[in-house]
């Protein structure tokens, strides 16, 4: 048995004693049949060896050593391929574990360990739960609109962690999703027992944990960078629920006599209104066309920044990235134009427009209204006909049409009185409740949900509840959500 853990030791005999010889540490002599848990203590190396005599005896080993790492804005989401490096020095790691896919891993939890500092780290899945409509929270945030109240967004708001939120970070977050350049750190990793300052909570927040820490119960929290709204998925991307379509048009725009080129007019084919971000990837349909540039139209607060040219299989692909710089919404209008790319055309014969495609292997195409409700865009040819949106699940997000509610406390930890914000995607009543880790149930109600955000606010009780860990659920229509919060 190679980790110090307790064992359950399981005798078929109801009348023989027998003895367990550890190595190095002496003999537990006398036991009695039945079940016994016993507390091995360490051996130097951290493996004591057991010699069974007398009885055929069952060792059960008991998970005691074991840790979860989640989402700190949700625990029900648990975070795999997490590296955890144990060392007691800097010259690396003397120990490595690597979570599983329900998050978990194992730590020595031995004498000679106890003095070691534990640190995690992921690089993969830069891009999970990162979506324009987070730049538009960002917004919000910055120009005092809708201030964030919870640790956890101001964390994931930090990209260049220079300890505070501002435009530069947006930059960052900018060119993660366009493809131009990945974040620096896009997993951050903060220890369960960690206290945040207030009321800047991005103020001296540690990486490690000792192990003594983790054997009383403490584990690390994962951030992923950019999410906002904590929309990611670990380990299976993060899945965007749609809850409406928003058609655009490729036109034919003529020639550019300035770029030498074609223009593909991106026009609305029906009015919408209050859109407050907008990310789709237009893909050339031959190595005939080449990008040259784009020309602003009717869509506001749009520049250079908002695009970007690469290649995808050869072929040239337009990323556009859009949110409203003033953290409000725009609503588009019927036969609108949004922006014009110009392409250039050297293939014989006459240029076909039909032939461009929306790309969603690397971006997905999705507009958000000023309430984050994420709308799917769909692009057509003036003719009418759609063009195919070919689904990439690993890729930056997975498309699903659904009407699952969202709820939440704010602000979270909780230390006075707070509200229940829940996101509906539709009209209709709701039953809410909040339970303490033991089941026992603080408060409930009923309300009736609109489509979009819904604050209500909190029983006065609530600010004198004992300090812990509550479940806060929602039942709609036959369809629940729950996750946890925490209370000062």
């Amino acid at each position: 048995y190679e980790k110090c853990a307790a064992l359950t030791f399981t005798a078929y005999s109801t009348t023989t004693l027998f003895t367990i010889q550890l190595r190095g540490e002496g003999e537990l002599q006398g036991l009695k049949a039945g079940k016994v848990e016993i507390d091995l203590p360490a051996s130097d190396a951290c493996t004591p060896a057991v010699n069974l005599s007398g009885l055929p005896i069952v060792i059960e080993a008991q998970p005691r050593f074991e840790r979860v790492i989640s989402l700190l804005c949700a625990d029900q989401k648990k975070v795999p391929g997490v590296n955890i490096c144990f060392s007691n020095d800097s010259l690396g790691c003397k120990i490595e574990k690597i979570t599983t896919t329900a998050g978990k891993f194992e730590f020595p939890n031995c004498t000679i360990y106890e003095d070691f500092l534990s640190k995690a780290a992921k690089t993969d899945e830069p891009r999970c739960g990162l979506s324009t409509l987070d730049i538009v929270f960002l917004r919000r945030h910055i120009l005092n609109i809708d201030s964030f109240t919870e640790p956890y967004k101001y964390l994931a708001g930090d990209a260049n962690l220079n300890g505070a939120v501002t435009t530069a970070d947006i930059i960052l977050f900018n060119k993660q999703i366009l493809g131009i350049a990945d974040l620096s750190t896009p997993w951050r990793f903060v220890p369960s027992n960690h206290i945040f300052s207030s009321p800047n909570p991005l103020l001296n927040i540690p990486d490690s944990l000792y192990v003594d820490d983790m054997a009383a119960g403490s584990t690390f929290d994962a951030v992923k960078v950019g999410d906002i709204n904590c929309n990611c998925n670990p380990g299976s991307g993060n899945t965007i629920t749609t809850v409406g379509e928003l058609d655009l048009e490729i036109q034919d725009g003529g020639l550019d006599l300035i770029n030498n080129g074609h223009i593909v007019k991106i026009t609305v084919t029906s009015g919408f209104t209050g859109i407050s971000a907008l990310q789709f990837a237009v893909g050339a349909p031959s190595d005939d066309w080449e990008y040259r540039s784009y020309s602003a139209q009717q869509l506001p607060y749009i520049g250079a920044d908002n695009f970007h040219n690469t290649k995808e299989g050869g072929l040239d692909q337009v990323r556009m990235a859009w949110h409203h710089e003033g953290g409000d919404s725009t609503s588009l209008s019927s036969g609108q134009s949004l922006f014009n790319l110009i392409f250039a055309y050297d293939g014989s014969g006459t240029a076909d427009l039909t032939a461009f495609v929306l790309d969603t292997t690397f971006l997905k195409a999705v507009a958000y209204t000023s309430s984050g409700l994420p709308i799917k865009v769909n692009l057509t040819y003036d003719s009418g006909l759609r063009v195919s949106n070919p689904q990439n699940p690993g890729a930056a997000a997975t498309l699903v049409e659904s009407v699952s509610p969202r709820i939440r406390v704010v602000p979270n930890p909780l230390q006075g009185n707070g509200n229940l914000e829940i996101t509906a995607v539709i009209d209709g009543p709701a039953d809410w409740w909040i339970e303490d880790m033991h089941g026992r149930r603080m408060a409930q109600g009923q309300t009736a949900l609109v489509s979009g955000v819904n604050r209500l606010e909190l029983p006065a009780a609530a600010s004198n509840w004992p300090a812990g860990v509550y479940w806060v659920s929602l039942r709609t229509d036959g369809q629940t959500a729950s996750t946890r919060f925490v209370k000062q």
